[in-house]
């Protein structure tokens, strides 16, 4: 982009909002204590977190579950679990928890492990590629096999039952973060933006950008819903999968080769 004009271009590779910090210490939440984003979408495996999280209640019967996402309550979620649709405070949720669980099997940057590792939260994920750019096997997270309810149920366990590998991967995942956002206080004519606007305002925003960049994600096909034209970059990810933006142009696509694609 720099080399067709003039102006700075600065680069944050996802910022986490300043918003999200750690208010609550983790010596003061309950150990069994989670939350977790609900999605309709496949390729985040919440069959897979949900099958996981009724295997951890049946060992840990004063387990609590704190869920939610943009979509509503699912009637096949149990009454154990409170369900939160578009939060306000997302990050007076996170911090009333102890752990965050994300299950999803084929996914790119996941935003809610960053917010919550920035709150505090240990964080117990699926070992794909989208997860191990910041969560690193018991120094930033607890890794579980995708699509395995029973692999996941278990790492849940273990950072539940294990108060000192759950405060250490607490701290380690806040360290990881920082990093992140500092980005955004590097350079001044940058703003963020993550965690601040509800759904239908961040679409109007979209719909009054001249391009977006972004990663094979939710913000990819918001952007095209408001028919603003998207350079998408590709990973684990392929867009022959049939997860490229709508109406969104292949010219504008950037991969980059990975031997185990789509993965």
């Amino acid at each position: 982009v720099s080399e067709h004009t003039l102006a700075e271009v600065p680069v944050l590779p996802n910022p986490i909002s300043e918003c999200f910090r750690e208010i609550v210490p983790m010596k003061q939440r309950k150990p069994a204590s989670v939350s977790m984003l609900y999605s309709v979408y496949k390729c985040k495996g919440t069959e897979y977190g949900i099958e996981a999280l009724k295997l951890v209640k049946e060992r840990v019967p004063e387990l609590t579950v704190e869920m939610f996402g943009i979509f509503k309550r699912p009637d096949h979620l149990p009454d154990w679990v409170h369900y939160h649709c578009e939060p306000e405070d997302l990050c007076g949720l996170y911090n009333s928890v102890s752990v965050h669980v994300s299950s999803s099997v084929n996914d790119g940057w996941d935003l809610p492990c960053t917010e919550a590792m920035k709150c505090g939260c240990a964080l117990v994920c699926t070992d794909i590629a989208g997860h191990t750019e910041y969560a690193k096997e018991k120094d930033t997270a607890l890794l579980a096999k995708a699509e395995s309810s029973e692999c996941l149920a278990q790492r849940i366990e273990e950072a539940i039952r294990n108060d000192e590998l759950r405060e250490y991967i607490s701290n380690r995942g806040k360290k990881e973060v920082e990093i992140l956002s500092a980005w955004e206080k590097k350079y001044p004519s940058a703003t963020c933006i993550a965690g601040q606007l509800k759904m239908k305002e961040e679409l109007a925003l979209m719909s009054h950008l001249d391009v977006m960049v972004s990663m094979d994600s939710g913000n990819m096909h918001l952007a095209s819903l408001v028919n603003t034209p998207v350079v998408s970059i590709w990973g684990a990810t392929h867009p022959l999968a049939g997860f490229l933006g709508w109406n969104q142009s292949e010219k504008n696509v950037v991969q980059t080769d990975m031997p185990c694609r789509p993965c």
